[in-house]
């Protein structure tokens, strides 16, 4: 059984959920924790559904629009990466090469 039951981002599309993002982002000054694990938990699942590019494209929209944001925002950047990462290595046994540096933090 999958984990997107309780989702808010079930049955949504990539390009549904990008809206969502833009509008967090705009709205909170840093990102709360309950916020970066269920995106989180939701880019896993779709690295473990095998949606590998849909995984991309986000980290790709992602990576371009925290890299002009704050480190707090980075660090839920890198929590989203390892997230994603967990998926990869259960489903693929590899990770996803993925941007996951800012010039301002280094974690």
């Amino acid at each position: 059984m999958k984990n997107t039951l309780l989702s808010p981002f079930a049955n949504l599309t990539w390009e549904q959920i990008k809206p969502g993002i833009k509008a967090w982002i705009k709205t909170e000054r840093e990102p709360s924790t309950v916020d970066v694990d269920m995106l989180g938990s939701h880019l896993r699942q779709l690295a473990l559904d095998r949606n590998i590019e849909i995984v991309h494209t986000c980290f790709k929209f992602l990576y371009r629009v925290f890299s002009t944001l704050n480190c707090s925002w980075h660090r839920a950047y890198f929590s989203l990466v390892n997230a994603v990462q967990q998926g990869m290595v259960a489903r693929y046994g590899k990770l996803l090469y993925l941007k996951n540096n800012f010039p301002c933090c280094h974690i």
